[in-house]
């Protein structure tokens, strides 16, 4: 019997040995701030349209990620806009940037090894006899030692996809 528990004790042990990296996997922490760096964005497979300095200051949380993003206006006035991105998959009112409210719903995954944060956002706007769905799917990465962060975008439109690689430096 003896014997018995101390096999089980040992097969245990092995147990959590081999899949401890899956339980204690470190995900990556997007937090920081970040520039823009036009040269390497695209959107669409075209260059990123240089609008002048734009910046994100993210802030990750277990649930949710708040971005302040800041720009430069055609006047040289810096403006910021605060987003909250919640994980829940349920569906949040939000305001877009041009002040249109749409219902949002973002589902986070992660890669196997914690380096690649996968969001899935479905935004639906308009009435409910015409409303628009567009899926999103954005895949956030930190390569370059924790000096760039890459989003690969694409968004499904009811009639065309569009393609993006946003490129940000952290700022130093």
């Amino acid at each position: 019997m003896k014997n018995r528990i101390i096999k089980l004790a040992v097969l245990a042990i092995a147990f959590i040995s081999l899949t401890s990296s899956k339980l204690f996997k470190a995900e990556t922490d997007f937090s920081g701030k970040w520039t823009i760096d036009y040269e390497r964005s695209r959107m669409a497979d075209k260059p990123f349209p240089n609008t002048g300095k734009k910046s994100l200051k993210i802030s990750q949380l277990s649930d949710r990620m708040v971005l302040e993003k800041f720009s430069v206006d055609s006047s040289g006035k810096e403006q910021s806009r605060l987003d909250t991105v919640v994980f829940d998959g349920k569906q949040h009112l939000v305001a877009l940037s041009n002040g249109l409210q749409v219902l949002k719903t973002v589902n986070r995954s992660w890669s196997a090894d914690g380096g690649v944060m996968t969001l899935k956002s479905e935004m639906v706007m308009g009435s409910e006899e015409e409303a628009v769905v567009i899926k999103i799917t954005e895949d956030w990465k930190i390569e370059e030692g924790g000096r760039k962060l890459v989003l690969l975008t694409a968004a499904v439109f009811p009639d065309h996809t569009e393609k993006g690689e946003l490129v940000y430096l952290r700022d130093k």
